[in-house]
């Protein structure tokens, strides 16, 4: 190996450990605990027909759901038992939280789509597991590409 590739290996090894001592040194907390709650969970499968039958067909499905202390991914969960539909997600132990995969067997990478989450409008950096919700608050699952 040359000099020219053992160089760059070093750095892209340390620029590895630099992110990964990075992401274990960011103090984590758990969601803020804002008590009992009915929240709207609306999944918009950008026009795509979900394999379930689940509450609806392709247009948006809107659940209403009551939580205590929940998050966006309790309401998914809650929505999912209440309207009869699955959703399936992996998780990530660093960020300690879930990335939802498929909802209602329509899955992600399909058409170069990906699984986004919104509270009301607004897109929110943090997983579903720790993305607190309040009362009236409505969260919007949208099937889409990245770049929309």
């Amino acid at each position: 190996m040359n000099r020219s590739a053992l160089a760059l290996a070093a750095v892209v090894a340390g620029s590895v450990l630099v992110a990964a001592l990075l992401v274990l040194a960011v103090p984590w907390s758990p969601p803020e605990k804002k008590g009992p709650a009915v929240v709207s969970v609306v999944i918009d499968f950008g026009g795509r027909a979900p394999a379930e039958s689940g509450p609806g067909t392709a247009a948006p499905w809107n659940v209403s759901v009551r939580l205590n202390n929940g998050t966006v991914f309790s309401a998914l969960e809650k929505a999912a038992s209440s309207a009869n539909f699955t959703f399936k997600s992996d998780w990530y132990p660093n960020f300690r939280s879930h990335r939802v995969t498929e909802i209602a067997g329509v899955r992600d990478g399909t058409d170069n789509r990906f699984w986004q989450f919104h509270v009301n409008g607004v897109y929110v950096g943090t997983g579903a597991d720790n993305t607190a919700l309040s009362d009236g608050d409505t969260v919007r699952w949208e099937f889409r590409s990245a770049l929309q």
